[in-house]
């Protein structure tokens, strides 16, 4: 969660000292504890979104889901589907195109926090009972993540876009990809750090 490192001077600390602080975490969209529920023939998930999210622009995009989970057990598992092209991703659906001039005015603006809820599944467990795209959905998150539906509520589980990150311009002088703001303030700081140790030292 973070990391400390103290450059130890010579001079008295009561004479004065520098703090630099940089994060690294990113806005993204986390799970609930209790995410899973079905709405409209598809199993979706309840999420809540950090930091400064602009909610349009999440809909309709590849998303991956990364996090960790705790299970009944004690076991850790670390969960990263969405990240290698060869796995599926989950998507936050938008109305069509053609269709959004009718219901959305803004562009998108008017998209609800509460509505950012991705599709987990759509297709129907043959099993009788409970509804049956919430059943399976609770089938594939317990084959894909190895966790029973329950312990998703010791979990920490974000959706972040499921997007390389590339060169931009044909100079290739800027970095396009998702955090990398807050993370160049970081890596700035540290290579700050080692700079100063180096010549101190």
């Amino acid at each position: 969660k973070i990391a400390a490192f103290v450059v130890v001077g010579k001079k008295p600390l009561s004479e004065g000292m520098h703090v630099i602080a940089a994060h690294v975490d990113s806005v993204r969209i986390d799970l609930k504890q209790t995410p899973l529920y079905a709405d409209g023939n598809m199993a979706m998930l309840e999420t809540h979104y950090y930091g400064g999210v602009k909610r349009y622009q999440w809909l309709s995009q590849p998303l991956q889901l990364r996090g960790v989970v705790i299970r009944k057990d004690g076991k850790r598992v670390d969960v990263a589907i969405g990240d290698d092209p060869g796995e599926p991703v989950l998507v936050i659906p938008d109305i069509a195109v053609h269709m959004s001039s009718y219901v959305d005015r803004k562009e998108g603006e008017e998209v609800l926090g509460e509505s950012l809820d991705p599709i987990v599944a759509s297709m129907p467990s043959r099993k009788k009972g409970a509804d049956p795209y919430a059943v399976e959905a609770t089938r594939l998150i317990e084959k894909e993540l190895g966790i029973s539906i329950g312990d998703l509520a010791a979990s920490e589980l974000s959706l972040v876009p499921a997007a390389e990150v590339r060169d931009v311009g044909l100079d290739r002088a800027i970095v396009g990809g998702y955090g990398q703001d807050d993370r160049a303030c970081a890596y700035a700081a540290l290579w700050a750090l080692w700079d100063a140790v180096s010549y101190t030292h």
